[in-house]
């Protein structure tokens, strides 16, 4: 049961990762309305990610787990910042590289992890 919600929780961040950076880059801004979704799939993300670590007794130490825990890290500095700049006013810009860097390693991650050994 708990993979389940694992995998759900993993979808749910792919869904609200999706969105929200697609419409940042149409949009060419950060809004209140993209944060809070960019937020729910990094809340997603880390519940899938604390699911999947339960369900394997432990955090493991492979390729996979690794890189994944750097997705996650990456999509978190990517909320926190868009956050400050939200906040500051700064949320009209051209979405950086980094955001495009951060969603392709964490795509990367969740593709891979099909083909993760088990």
């Amino acid at each position: 049961m708990l993979l389940l919600f694992a995998i759900i929780s993993v979808f749910l961040a792919l869904m609200f990762y999706a969105v929200s950076i697609l419409q940042e880059f149409a949009k060419k801004e950060i809004s209140l309305k993209i944060l809070i979704l960019f937020w729910l799939g990094f809340v997603f993300d880390l519940a899938g990610t604390l699911l999947m670590s339960m369900i394997s007794e432990g955090l493991s130490f492979n390729f996979h787990a690794l890189a994944g825990l750097s997705a996650l890290v990456l999509m978190g500095v990517k909320a926190a910042w868009s956050t400050i700049n939200y906040k500051q006013g700064l949320g009209k810009r051209i979405p950086s590289l980094y955001t495009i860097a951060a969603a392709a390693i964490w795509m990367a991650v969740f593709i891979a992890g099909f083909f993760a050994d088990r």
